[in-house]
């Protein structure tokens, strides 16, 4: 009997188990009321490239230099002190003008006075001697003392004729001794220098590369206080450009710094897009995200002239002036 029992109580229990995992499953009329998942569409920003010009410019800065051709060398022929400076840096100058003159000697009234004094005392000696007043040792002592005197008056003489310093020939004057008042200046030192010609020019340094793209001729633009000029490139080297202006370059200064604008490459009416929609790989290639039949597409594409904002698009890569490049998501 508790057999019977068990049997129909594991049967009922399978029963209920049954029923319950049926419910588990819904009902085609439950699947038909149930809510469909949506999906949002995505609107994404995007652009087209455009037809254009790429300039490729570097600005680089330079200082003013310069070239002084057939120069010659001003110096006093005596050391001194500076009395006064009669001349600027690039001032022209004629032949025989005076460019500056040194101080007389402080002891020059005393050489004087003792040149004097031993001239009359030697000469009344020479005189009482020829009058047997005077001995052979008092003429010779005053000889000697008259010689010495001499010497000095001599030196004070040639001193006093060197205090000026007066150009040697018509030229312009350069490298200009800094110089004030009572600066102590010797004989072996450049006051400055005369040069027939000046020849000036802006000098800077940049890339080997820079430099390449360069040749002598090209031309270039150099801002002067906010001011452009026009120059070109005169010697192109190594690191090194020089650039003169197609103008009179006098009013430059040596040392002067001045900015200078250089085109490296150019290209005309071309494909191009923003240097921002595209992801960099190598020096010449990169990838863009395109929006193709309303989905993002990644293109990879290798790029012409790279200026600092823009990017040319070769052909033939998929990418047309009815392209859209996407640039964000709205």
């Amino acid at each position: 009997m508790k057999k019977k029992i068990a049997f129909f109580l594991t049967v009922f229990i399978l029963l209920l188990l049954l029923t319950g995992c049926m419910s588990l499953f819904p009902q085609e009329d439950e699947m038909l009321s149930m809510p469909v998942p949506t999906f949002v569409q995505v609107e994404y920003r995007t652009i087209k490239p455009q037809r254009g010009d790429i300039i490729k410019r570097v600005n680089v800065l330079g200082t003013v230099v310069a070239d002084y051709h057939e120069s010659i060398d001003m110096k006093f022929n005596v050391d001194g002190y500076i009395n006064e400076i009669f001349v600027e840096n690039e001032q022209y100058v004629e032949e025989g003008e005076i460019i500056a003159t040194l101080k007389e000697p402080d002891n020059k009234e005393k050489i004087e006075q003792e040149y004097t004094e031993s001239l009359n005392s030697y000469l009344n000696i020479q005189e009482n001697y020829s009058q047997n007043r005077a001995t052979e040792y008092d003429l010779r002592k005053a000889e000697i003392a008259y010689e010495h005197a001499k010497e000095k008056y001599d030196e004070l003489l040639y001193y006093l004729e060197s205090l000026q310093l007066k150009a040697l020939k018509s030229g312009y004057i350069v490298s200009l001794k800094e110089m004030q008042e009572s600066d102590l200046i010797g004989k072996t030192l450049t006051v400055c220098a005369i040069a027939e010609k000046i020849d000036k020019m802006v000098q800077a340094t940049t890339t080997t590369d820079n430099v390449s793209k360069l040749p002598t001729g090209t031309e270039v633009t150099l801002v002067i206080k906010d001011t452009e000029y026009k120059g070109y490139v005169s010697n192109s080297s190594g690191n090194t450009l020089r650039f003169k202006l197609f103008e009179d370059m006098t009013f430059m200064q040596n040392g002067d710094i001045i900015e200078v604008y250089l085109v490296l490459e150019t290209a005309y009416d071309v494909l191009m897009v923003p240097s921002t929609v595209i992801t960099f790989t190598e020096d010449n290639k990169g990838d863009i995200r395109v929006l193709s039949d309303g989905a993002p597409v990644t293109y990879s594409i290798t790029f012409g002239l790279r200026s600092d904002t823009h990017v040319e698009i070769f052909p033939d890569q998929g990418i047309t002036e009815d392209t859209l490049i996407i640039t964000g998501v709205r």
